[in-house]
């Protein structure tokens, strides 16, 4: 759920509503100079009436909102509100969640545009070329992440995320994706790529949202579908913002057992202020060292995912673990 769950479905709405938009013409490669009216400026607070914090309002003058729910990580609902105007689907509203009820609130958190008709002050909105956009923000970049398989071109000159189309890649196959973030080249996308959506958001202050008490991965944690089987469990220890722990894994029904011995330290990385850890893991199976996320989801869930690697490793890819709130460390027999 929380952050990477909201993305992820957004990707989810973005598909979703790929095509809706008419054709733009081979123009659009120059920058146009057109003023853009306030109602469909793109602002970083918002589109028109649509304000990021503001109450959702099913009562929206010419806008029709449906609330509707669709189904993000580990099967989780996800409340949305298709937003039409004249039969026309032109943006979705994803509601703010709260991190201390751990509940969606009536609030707008995000904003995803699907619709032409909006713009930012230099008239790049969706159908925008990538060449119009980076003539236009000679600053941008662009970054894929494997966590929640985005395309992003972005400027700093806006808070906002400008998703590209997968299927617009050149070389789908030869891109190496080893970090939860990985730095894209203009070269590697087609000639007169087009921008398929635009997501605003607020940016989340952890530390507004959860006290720094509250997003602590110090303890031991094991894996909810540990079984006879397949077994995981961590043990962290946070110091400010840097993080620390063992491991121990089974898997193969004992078969192969994945641990460091004399509780050698194993995990090693920083925690960011969005509440995720970004991490190294060192396999005492193969001596191997892969990458992996964990993210904070509440004082008893965190969500661990391994970056895609070719190492020989006994630890899940993905995995939700609970906290054990006994004060026993995690042994060899912890997660069984």
């Amino acid at each position: 759920m929380k952050k990477t769950l909201i993305i992820l479905s957004v990707l989810a709405l973005i598909a979703s509503s790929c095509g809706q938009t008419k054709k733009q013409t081979e123009a659009e490669n120059e920058v146009s100079k057109e003023t853009v009216d306030e109602r469909h400026l793109i602002k970083e607070t918002g589109v028109d009436i649509f304000l990021l914090g503001e109450k959702i309002s099913l009562n929206a003058g010419n806008y029709i909102l449906k609330k509707e729910t669709m189904f993000g990580e580990e099967g989780i609902e996800v409340p949305f509100y298709v937003v039409s105007e004249n039969e026309q689907k032109i943006l979705h509203i994803i509601p703010a969640y709260n991190y201390k009820t751990n509940q969606y609130t009536d609030k707008i958190g995000e904003i995803i545009i699907f619709s032409e008709k909006f713009k930012t002050a230099e008239s790049i909105g969706i159908g925008s070329t990538i060449e119009n956009f980076v003539n236009t923000y000679p600053d941008f970049k662009i970054w894929y992440t494997y966590i929640s398989e985005m395309y992003v071109i972005e400027t700093k000159q806006y808070n906002f995320q400008f998703f590209l189309d997968y299927e617009d890649l050149i070389d789908k196959a030869g891109l190496s994706y080893n970090s939860d973030m990985t730095r894209l080249r203009l070269s590697d996308f087609k000639k007169n790529s087009k921008i398929k959506g635009i997501r605003i958001f607020e940016t989340i202050n952890v530390e507004e949202e959860q006290t720094t008490t509250q997003v602590n991965f110090s303890g031991n944690w094991s894996w909810v579908e540990n079984n006879d089987n397949q077994g995981f469990s961590i043990e962290l220890n946070q110091k400010g913002n840097e993080i620390t722990g063992t491991h121990i894994a089974i898997a193969q029904g004992g078969l192969r057992i994945d641990t460091n011995d004399d509780e050698e330290t194993s995990i090693t990385g920083t925690v960011s202020g969005d509440g995720t850890a970004v991490v190294k893991i060192t396999s005492g199976y193969s001596g191997e060292t892969s990458k992996a996320t964990i993210k904070f989801i509440d004082k008893n869930t965190i969500q661990w995912s391994v970056a895609q690697s070719d190492n020989e490793y006994y630890f899940p890819d993905k995995a939700v673990l609970k906290k054990i709130t006994n004060e026993k460390t995690h042994d060899k027999n912890a997660s069984r």
